[in-house]
């Protein structure tokens, strides 16, 4: 069985969290630190001023890491999927989608659920139980799949 599924209709925001990619470059003029201090002489008594790193402003990094946005998706919790007559969180139901799209398998349905009864699904050689949501609350968005 392949899912195709459209989650953008019922996507509530996308989900900006970022995954590094590189680490952060120590400033080569504070050591990481953040801020130099550099000592004064007048008048035959010594000063020490201390102040943020020009070089880095003050954050120890001169360049700070890269970063890449996950690109998942996040739903609001009162979204759902309805599938073979059940209802299932959305945000369960995008990450077995996005499972079998990384995996490149066929999702298979070896347990047909019921409202006790958890859904049991092959995808490769993984197997993936989710069990229906069982509230009926007022405002959810459904988006039903048959």
């Amino acid at each position: 069985m392949t899912i195709a599924v459209d989650f953008d209709g019922t996507c509530v925001t996308h989900d900006f969290q970022r995954m590094k990619i590189s680490d952060d470059i120590e400033c080569g003029l504070c050591h990481g630190e953040g801020t130099l201090e550099e000592d004064y002489w007048h008048k035959g008594k010594q000063y020490t001023a201390e102040f943020d790193c020009p070089v880095c402003e003050g954050s120890g990094h001169e360049e700070e890491g890269k970063y890449v946005n996950t690109g998942n998706k996040t739903f609001d919790k009162l979204s759902i999927v309805v599938f073979k007559g059940q209802q299932y969180d959305m945000n369960l139901f995008y990450k077995l989608i996005q499972v079998q799209k990384i995996i490149q398998s066929e999702i298979i349905l070896t347990v047909k659920p019921s409202a006790d009864i958890a859904a049991m699904f092959r995808i490769g050689d993984f197997e993936i139980l989710m069990m229906p949501t069982s509230t009926d609350i007022e405002g959810r968005k459904n988006l039903t799949i048959e």
